[in-house]
Order: C-alpha cells, then sequence, then structure tokens
C-alpha cells in the first residue's frame, strides 16, 4: 500500500529526471485506433506501461464526470477515451477500476454513468465503475490555511490513480485540466464545503494548489481531442483542439494546458501560484511526439468573461469587478424541482419557491455549484450589461479572427 506521503516524496520533493516533462500527441477523433496510437504514444515515451502503472497495483482511472451531459457536450471526459485506457491497461494484467464523484451524485450516480457514457466504456473494458460515496473514504492532511484536512476516496490509498481529465476553460478558475480533476477524488458535498471556506476566485485557486500535494495521481491525461471553451466547465462551446496530454506533474501539464489556450501563466491562478510554489517550471518540457509546435498555438479561443478583470489596473480593479457580475439565475420554466441546486449550494443561496429554484444573488458567492449540478439546464449564468457588452465585443472578435482565418 502506498500513503499519500510517499506520493508526495515522488511527485514534489524529490522529482526524478523528466518528471517535469509532459507529453503531447495529435488525435483528432475520437475512433477507437486514433486513441489507441495517442496513449500509447505517451506512455512510450513516459517510460512505459510498468512506470506509468506498477504491475503489482490496480489502478484507479479517474476521469472527470462533472454531471449528467451527453458526450456530445465535451463537458465530460470522452468515453472512447476512458474505455481504451481501461482496455490498454487491462491488456496489461492490471485490474482497472473507474470512478469520479461528481455534482448530482444525490440523484443517483447511475444517471451519470449512463448520460457520460462512463458505463458503456466500463463494461466495454471490462473495468469496475465505483461510487467514492458508497466505497468510503480516508483522511488526508492538508498544509492549508483554509482546511487541516480532507477526506478521500479510499481507492487512493489502495491503487495507482491515473487522472484521465477534460481541456476547459472556466469561468471561475479560468481554466479546469489534471490539477482540479484532482478535487473529483473527494467524495460527496465535501466538495460544497471546500467552495464556502474559500469564496472567494483566487483563495479558491490557492485552495486547488494546496491539495495538489495530497490528490494529485502518479500520471495524468488530458482529453483534449474537443474540449470546451468560453465560459465553462458545463457551458460555452465545443472545440476541437484534437491533442492528448499527459504528464507526470499535474501542476506542469496545467502550465501547458494554459499555453495551448493561449492564456499566458499569469492568466490562471492555480497555474501561477504552482510556478510560485516551485511545482512546477513556468515553461515545461514539451516532449512533441507527432505533432508540430504550430498545433498546440491556439489563439483565437473564447476565454471565460472572467478572465479581462484581471488584466486592469489595480485602481480600476474593484470598481470593474462590481461592475462585471455574473451571477446563476434559474429558469423556471425548465426547473423540475429536483432540489439538486439546493443541496450542493455551500451558503444557502438555492432555495425552493412554490417548487421552483430561487437563487439569492445577495447570498451567492459564485461557486458554480448549482450551474454544475443541474442536469436540467435550468440554472444558466446571467451577466449584467456591462459583462453582456464585454460577450458581444468578445463574440464579434472571433468571428472576425475565423472568417480572416
Amino acid at each position: 500500500m502506498v500513503y499519500y506521503n510517499e506520493i508526495i516524496e515522488k511527485s514534489y520533493e524529490h522529482k526524478k529526471e523528466g518528471d517535469d516533462s509532459v507529453f503531447v500527441t495529435r488525435a483528432s477523433s475520437y475512433e477507437d485506433k486514433e486513441l489507441r496510437r495517442a496513449v500509447e504514444a505517451i506512455v512510450d515515451a513516459a517510460g512505459g506501461w510498468d512506470e506509468v502503472s506498477p504491475p503489482e497495483r490496480p489502478v484507479l482511472v479517474k476521469p472527470n464526470l462533472m454531471a449528467a451531459r451527453e458526450p456530445s457536450r465535451a463537458v465530460t471526459t470522452h468515453p472512447a477515451l476512458i474505455r481504451v485506457l481501461g482496455e490498454l491497461l487491462a491488456a496489461r494484467g492490471r485490474d482497472v477500476i473507474i470512478g469520479d464523484s461528481p455534482a448530482g451524485v444525490a440523484r443517483g450516480i447511475k444517471r451519470v454513468w449512463e448520460i457520460t457514457g462512463a458505463a458503456e466504456a466500463a463494461r466495454a473494458a471490462g473495468a469496475r465503475l465505483v461510487s467514492f460515496e458508497a466505497e468510503g473514504s480516508v483522511p488526508r492532511p492538508v498544509k492549508s490555511r483554509f482546511v487541516e484536512e480532507v477526506r478521500v476516496t479510499r481507492f487512493c490509498d489502495e491503487a495507482t490513480v491515473i487522472g484521465l481529465a477534460k481541456l476547459k476553460t472556466h469561468f471561475l478558475t479560468i481554466l479546469t485540466g489534471a490539477v482540479k480533476n484532482c478535487l473529483g477524488v473527494i467524495p460527496g458535498l465535501a466538495k460544497a464545503e471546500l467552495h464556502r471556506r474559500a469564496p472567494h476566485p483566487d483563495d479558491f485557486a490557492e485552495l486547488l494548489v494546496d491539495l495538489i500535494p495530497a490528490l494529485a495521481p502518479r500520471f495524468s491525461f488530458v482529453d483534449g481531442v474537443v474540449g470546451l471553451e468560453g465560459d465553462g466547465p458545463a457551458s460555452g462551446d465545443a472545440r476541437n483542439f484534437g491533442l492528448v496530454v499527459g504528464g507526470y506533474n499535474a501542476a506542469a501539464v496545467d502550465a501547458v494546458l494554459a499555453h495551448i489556450v493561449g492564456f499566458a501563466p499569469d492568466d490562471v491562478p492555480t497555474v501561477k501560484l504552482s510556478i510560485e510554489r516551485g511545482l512546477t517550471p513556468r515553461a515545461p518540457d514539451i516532449i512533441l511526439l507527432d505533432a508540430k509546435y504550430s498545433d498546440l498555438v491556439f489563439d483565437d479561443v473564447a476565454t471565460p468573461g472572467s478572465l479581462w478583470v484581471k488584466h486592469l489596473p489595480r485602481p480600476l480593479l474593484r470598481f470593474a469587478g462590481r461592475q462585471f457580475i455574473i451571477k446563476p439565475a434559474v429558469k423556471a420554466d425548465k426547473c423540475t424541482g429536483c432540489e439538486r441546486c439546493v443541496e450542493s449550494c455551500p451558503v444557502g443561496a438555492a432555495r425552493m419557491v412554490d417548487g421552483v429554484a430561487e437563487i439569492d444573488a445577495s447570498k451567492c458567492i459564485e461557486c458554480l455549484c448549482c450551474y454544475e449540478t443541474c442536469a436540467d439546464d435550468a440554472v444558466y449564468l446571467k451577466p449584467s450589461r456591462v459583462a453582456r457588452l464585454y460577450y458581444a465585443l468578445r463574440d464579434f472578435r472571433h468571428r472576425r479572427r475565423r472568417l480572416r482565418a
């Protein structure tokens, strides 16, 4: 059994030469042959299967199954990639476990598995699909000003963890990739409690980086075949990046993802702080397998609306922050009264009124838990006038860029 302190030592204190390298390969589609070639190429470059996944241990494949969304919406890790990774591991004699703790588990984890395609992927790979909430958890100490301990799925102690994240821009954290995917090993609504303890986006980013040593997987893959641009993690537009990315260091992987979607390291709070703490180089070694450097340049990605505020001079920052407001709101005609938003809200801003959800904007801390948990598209992000003007200008700019291309 490998305990968390040994994982920290391997990943962050005594890195082997090359551990900060990030491997990138092309994958133009989710066809089986294409994905197998991409995964095999990354693993070969990373030292082989026995290095990525020691043969004596079971393997927990941890995808991003954020909520009950169909694969075509590019919100969750595509099931074809989950299946291929599971099959390749099983073919090498690994006992494969697949699991995540998504939003909406109160309504039923099996529903999430079926809609995201994870259930069929696990069946095809001969893997066990597990509920973290039902399987028990173990404590892990954390060095943070927000929390002293988190509870994680017991499989973190009993198996080698391989992350399988989704490349998305994110309204709250600017980017979601290998680091934020780690949060899903925390079962149930404890994740909402973390939002309550660190309500400001910068505080939450700090907490995510605090959690890296305790939660980081042995190896991280990222599904960037089709990602999400704009105001993710649950809306935005699908974008074909045509890439699969991998690496031992989750923080380094995210530094490269930021580059891919056209962000400076300081644009992404988790990347900026990871660099400051020495968890990743500012410019990790990028090992291009069958990709060209030009394949990594996407300078027309629709960015989250929250990004531009960070670039304003400090005297204007507070004023702009008050004007650029985007709060979750509810479309009454779509609300089914399931109460998932009420259950997930860490500050009690969501409530039921005459069988329809309602969100108190004065209490809202913009953690987006209600937005992520709503499977009926009843919760949406309502922008202020200034925010609407920004989006109109941004969309016009992107249309012009794409027409010129």
